[in-house]
């Protein structure tokens, strides 16, 4: 049957996931356009300073928006109230509005990895950059300026968040006492289909609903993890739908689609970044690579036969460091990409499926999110960057993404119905709300090899169904 599945066409075998009964399908549209970087967005020479820049002027009027409606002032009022970084009035509340910045002595220097002596080890990064001692800072395009205030620690924020901070100048510390601040907000979010519904009343599922699959950190290749492996050939039975039976077997069939957020392969140790990343690989990383690449094809073809696949870039992939990564080279999976049902996509991945709006990373701005708080929780992370409006706030600072000088894809222009991060410590899901009716499923996808478990969701309600496969030992 899997002869069959080519580029040009798939039989029906193929997508049924089992003898003799249809799987069940839904409309998809891939929306990657932003993501896909081209040799202009690549170049080595581009200034970060611009992504900044082009960052705070396009949501500078959303911010403005929101402090007219929050504070009540009037638009003579506002632009009375509002300074440049450098023209704060002493003992004067006046409002800042610029582009968050944490200043973190932990934060790890990229110019030493350059200036150390390349004989001596390299310091290790620390799981934190947060630490005493650290300043909160504002900045615009004229300057910056230190902030401080109970309600900007709470708020924890994030390195690249562009807010607006209310309070006054005390001069003699030049320190600016913040007493209120305001962000983006959501965004205006497209509507949801007809037969979609989010009510208590309609929550149950029902034979006829459609499922999206979500798993990341397949983590093919680890040494010595037979249970591991065992669980991902249950969970690939499962996602052919060629195991249990009954109403078990017509719910794997009502699977529509499977996204593989990323971190698919292992690798020995930690992967390495800044001068150690731009090495050639030595012969037997290339060897170990070849392996697992056909480790994980041999797993995921049986799947690429009865089901669409999306496969997403992670930390761990052989992709590019900076976000967004790019798809994996069709030559790296040479048979899978022959199935007309396999998508090679980026990391960050937009597409619509039955109508929703779906938006998801492979983790790495929400684990980067993590390092500035000591606090970690991979769905309230999610929520703020919706609050935002923007992906991957984090980058360029402490987060590697390509110099773009026009333009920043990581924005939110819409809303989601739906948002993912995989790869996370722990599965989690939200229902977030916005104040003009916004709705957004929030979806934390754990590491399936530390955690086994698989997520689905309802495509008719937007609830999540965590799928766990766990081994006897559990």
């Amino acid at each position: 049957a899997m002869a069959d599945c080519d580029e040009n066409a798939m039989s029906s075998r193929c997508r049924s996931g089992g003898e003799g009964t249809t799987r069940g399908s839904a409309e998809y549209l891939p929306l990657d356009e932003p993501f896909h970087a081209n040799l202009r967005d690549r170049a080595a020479n581009g200034q970060y300073a611009n992504l900044y820049f082009a960052r705070l002027a396009k949501l500078r009027p959303a911010v403005q928006q929101q402090m007219a409606a929050k504070w009540g002032l009037s638009e003579a009022r506002l632009r009375e109230m509002q300074s440049k970084t450098l023209d704060v009035p002493e003992e004067a509340e006046c409002i800042v509005l610029g582009t968050f910045y944490a200043e973190m002595k932990l934060k790890p220097n990229v110019l030493e990895e350059y200036t150390r002596d390349p004989l001596a080890a390299a310091a290790p990064v620390p799981d934190k950059y947060c630490g005493p001692g650290d300043k909160l800072i504002i900045e615009d395009e004229t300057g910056r300026l230190v902030i401080s205030g109970a309600l900007v620690t709470q708020a924890k924020l994030v390195t690249g968040v562009v807010l607006a901070v209310r309070g006054q100048l005390d001069p003699a510390t030049s320190i600016f006492a913040v007493n209120d601040i305001c962000i983006a907000d959501m965004s205006a979010q497209p509507p949801l289909p007809a037969s979609v519904t989010l009510t208590e009343s309609e929550a149950e599922p029902r034979p006829t609903d459609h499922y999206l699959a979500l798993v990341s950190g397949l983590n093919v290749g680890a040494e010595g993890d037979g249970e591991h492996m065992l669980a991902l050939q249950l969970l690939c039975d499962y996602l052919s739908a060629n195991v249990g039976g009954g109403e078990e077997l017509g719910l794997q069939r009502q699977i529509v689609r499977l996204v593989v957020c990323g971190n698919s392969l292992a690798i020995d140790g930690d992967k390495p970044t800044g001068a150690e990343a731009l090495r050639p690989m030595k012969a037997k990383q290339q060897r170990t690579l070849a392996n697992s690449l056909q480790a994980f094809e041999a797993i995921l073809l049986p799947v690429a036969a009865s089901m669409p696949i999306d496969l997403m870039p992670g930390i761990t992939d052989p992709s590019n460091l900076n976000l967004p990564q790019q798809p994996f080279h069709h030559c790296l999976l040479p048979l899978l990409a022959r199935h007309a049902s396999f998508t090679s996509v980026p990391n960050p991945h937009c597409f619509e499926l039955g109508g929703l709006r779906m938006l998801g990373t492979s983790g790495q701005p929400v684990s980067d999110a993590h390092k500035y708080h000591e606090t970690e929780d991979a769905v309230d992370t999610l929520e703020s960057m919706l609050r935002w409006r923007h992906l991957a706030p984090t980058a360029p600072d402490t987060l590697p993404c390509f110099p773009y000088a026009m333009a920043d894809p990581f924005i939110l222009n819409e809303t989601p119905h739906l948002l993912f991060a995989g790869n996370q410590s722990r599965y989690g899901t939200r229902l977030a709300k916005g104040a003009d009716g916004q709705k957004v499923r929030l979806v934390a996808v754990p590491d399936f090899s530390k955690t086994r478990i698989a997520v689905l969701v309802n495509l008719r309600t937007l609830r999540c169904h965590p799928l766990c496969f766990q081994g006897y030992g559990h």
